[in-house]
């Protein structure tokens, strides 16, 4: 998983770009969402919960849009599937939205 950068403002949206060649996953369920930062764990129920937005993986590789955010510090996890999927990796680091994103760090 990557994204062109980690500052974003309110309402941008994210492109996300992945590629799950290596990776067994249930196509069409596979899902990529983002996800306050405080959530730190790995279960798929728990994140599904607690998700600002996602976008469902279609195909082994390719990219794929978060929508209209609101501020805040965040996670981007991809999942095997709903309904308990296996966690299947993120993308390095916290990716931020803020108002003033030259202002803001990178935890």
């Amino acid at each position: 998983l990557s994204v062109p950068r980690q500052k974003y403002r309110p309402n941008d949206t994210i492109t996300v770009k992945y590629d799950m060649k290596n990776a067994t996953y249930t196509s069409g369920s596979c899902w990529i969402g983002l996800i306050p930062s405080h959530i730190q764990s790995t279960d798929e129920y728990e994140n599904d919960n607690y998700d600002v937005c996602y976008f469902y993986v279609r195909e082994s590789s390719g990219q794929g849009t978060l929508g209209r955010t609101p501020a805040g510090s965040y996670h981007i996890k991809c999942f095997a599937n709903d309904g308990g999927g296996q966690y299947l990796g993120s993308v390095p680091g916290y990716i931020t939205i803020g108002n003033d994103i030259a202002s803001l760090t990178i935890a």
